[in-house]
């Protein structure tokens, strides 16, 4: 069994997830799924270390993601991963609990940073 971290990400863009999945791949185990109602099912039958998160997805918004997430998960860490890059934003992700915020275009060497840091990997 793998002791690599498991990581879920939450983006309406298959790109995207595709490329994080490939980013992240060799240090971490990645899953995603296209919507914020598919995420918040997953993580009721699988347990995750962190979850990216993106906030412009059609039917439920990163942030209203979030919240669901810790009212019927509980507290699981959450990097928002967004294009939206204004400090209002970012503080917004905060507030509803985000242990990060990262934006797009996605820069791979400050992602993996900001989720080792939020993991406390070396």
């Amino acid at each position: 069994m793998s002791d690599k971290k498991k990581i879920l990400v939450i983006d309406d863009d298959e790109d995207i997830c595709i490329f994080v999945q490939n980013i992240l791949s060799n240090d971490f185990h990645v899953d995603f799924v296209q919507s914020g109602k598919e995420g918040i099912e997953k993580l009721k039958t699988k347990s995750y270390d962190l979850i990216l998160l993106d906030i412009m997805m059609p039917e439920m918004n990163g942030y209203e993601v979030c919240e669901k997430i810790k009212e019927e998960v509980g507290n699981v860490l959450i990097i928002f991963l967004s294009a939206k890059d204004t400090v209002a934003d970012m503080i917004l992700g905060f507030k509803k609990g985000a242990a990060r915020y990262v934006t797009k275009p996605i820069n791979s060497k400050e992602l993996i940073h900001e989720i080792k840091t939020t993991l406390k990997i070396p």
